[in-house]
């Protein structure tokens, strides 16, 4: 796992806001931190609205296929979605959507991420969940 995480959370898109222009007397805060264990975290907080919005990516995507082999990250993403041992099938998708919000994924040249946005009531489940969906990850090394 170590090395394999881009970025953890993303506290409302602050890689959206970053490639726009910033008006003059403007300033996006953003806090990066780099842990012990690989992962990069981004936050950028902002307290206008009771909501939060979080991107994971992974360091997996088309480009890192074998020629004539593809698919590979495209089923990686969607099996990101079929539970752990501790948190089964539908578990995260509950949690997300129970409370109001959204979830997704994709998967792109360099990378795959999954999306969330959500209450901030729901901010210390939805962490749990994809840590633990994270900590799975290792197993399909």
């Amino acid at each position: 796992m170590r090395g394999s995480i881009a970025a953890a959370v993303i506290g409302l898109l602050p890689t959206l806001a970053m490639a726009a222009p910033e008006a003059p007397g403007f300033k996006i805060p953003v806090v990066v931190k780099k842990l012990p264990n690989g992962l990069t975290v981004v936050v950028s907080e902002d307290h206008s609205a009771p909501t939060f919005g979080m991107s994971t990516a992974f360091h997996i995507g088309f480009r890192l296929e074998p020629k004539g082999r593809t698919g590979f990250a495209h089923l990686f993403e969607h099996m990101m979605f079929e539970g752990t041992p501790v948190a089964p099938k539908g578990t995260l998708t509950r949690v997300i959507e129970g409370g109001g919000g959204v979830l997704n994924g994709s998967t792109r040249n360099d990378y795959t991420n999954y999306i969330a946005s959500a209450p901030v009531s729901a901010l210390d489940a939805i962490l749990w969940l994809e840590a633990d969906r994270m900590k799975q990850t290792r197993l399909l090394r």
